[in-house]
């Protein structure tokens, strides 16, 4: 179907649902249709359920690797311009590149609250992508800092405790 059909047929099904109060279980790999009419989802692997739960949850806080894979489709991808650059051993002098993934604003205030602790980290962010799922704001946050061995362990450890998903995505000059 072409995606103006798709869209509406989501739509009546959405309305049905709501008017007759009915379950609608729909089974897809199009995680733009689960985002547009689903309220819970399931991920399943070989048969078995590795993730469930509200749908903006899943998408916000992915907790397979393989839902974060099928998520790729509806989140955008770090700009290439970015990914050229990208080493995986820190260079000196250089700056390390860390991304926030999750749902709500605290997530990302909370570390760049630690981040304007320590001037030193001479912080920018790079990339940002923030959607709505159901109504939570969710996204990412990527932003390069000063590369610092120990304190950069500290402020991973710090975030990690806190409950934030941190990844270093690499290094640039």
């Amino acid at each position: 179907m072409d995606p103006e059909t798709t869209l509406s047929i989501l739509r009546l099904l959405k309305e049905l649902q709501g008017r007759l109060g009915v379950t609608i279980v729909l089974i897809t790999h199009e995680m733009s249709v689960i985002r547009e009419i689903c309220d819970r989802a399931a991920v399943l692997d070989h048969g078995q359920i590795i993730e469930e739960g509200e749908v903006w949850e899943v998408f916000g806080n992915p907790r397979a690797e393989l839902t974060r894979r099928l998520l790729r489709t509806v989140r955008p991808p770090l700009p290439e311009c970015l990914v050229k650059g990208l080493q995986q051993q820190p260079v000196t002098g250089g700056r390390c590149l860390l991304r926030v993934d999750g749902s709500g604003a605290e997530r990302y205030a909370a570390v760049l609250a630690l981040l304007a602790t320590e001037p030193a980290w001479q912080t920018d962010i790079v990339h940002a992508e923030v959607d709505r799922v159901r109504g939570h704001p969710l996204g990412t946050l990527t932003f390069s800092l000063r590369y610092r061995e120990k304190p950069l362990r500290d402020l991973l450890a710090t975030v990690e405790r806190q409950s934030i998903r941190c990844n270093v995505l690499g290094y640039v000059e």
